[in-house]
């Protein structure tokens, strides 16, 4: 399987080794290699975390609709986390536009005069 982590053209790809919900898979990428396996990591809780919730219910879920379900969770915190983000930029916005604003209020700070060189000055 062919698995890019980056959009660098060119960039050394290598073979990492994964399992994801007990799936063996073969990446090639420029990714290092425990960060892909950190993110094996993380969607194989989440089909795990939507398996035992559907065990508990005693409703028989497929491989497949776990892993859909996972798909699902992640993509909203995705979705959770952009829109902090959006928030969070807006907010910087307006307090900056604030702090501007107020010191274009502020009169403005006159330089101190020159002062004269004497014959004394180094």
């Amino acid at each position: 399987m062919m698995f890019a982590m980056s959009a660098e053209r060119g960039a050394s790809l290598r073979s990492v080794r994964v399992s994801v919900a007990g799936h063996h898979l073969a990446l090639r990428t420029d990714a290092r290699a425990g960060y892909v396996r950190e993110l094996a990591d993380y969607i194989s809780a989440k089909i795990e975390s939507a398996r035992t919730l559907h065990q508990e219910r005693r409703r028989a879920v497929s491989p497949h609709a776990l892993a859909l379900l996972a798909a699902l969770q992640v993509a909203d915190e995705l979705m959770q986390l952009r829109a902090e983000q959006r928030e969070l930029e807006a907010d910087v916005r307006t307090r900056s536009k604030r702090i501007l604003d107020y010191l274009d209020q502020l009169e403005p700070v006159r330089p101190a005069p020159a002062r004269r060189r004497s014959s004394t000055d180094p």
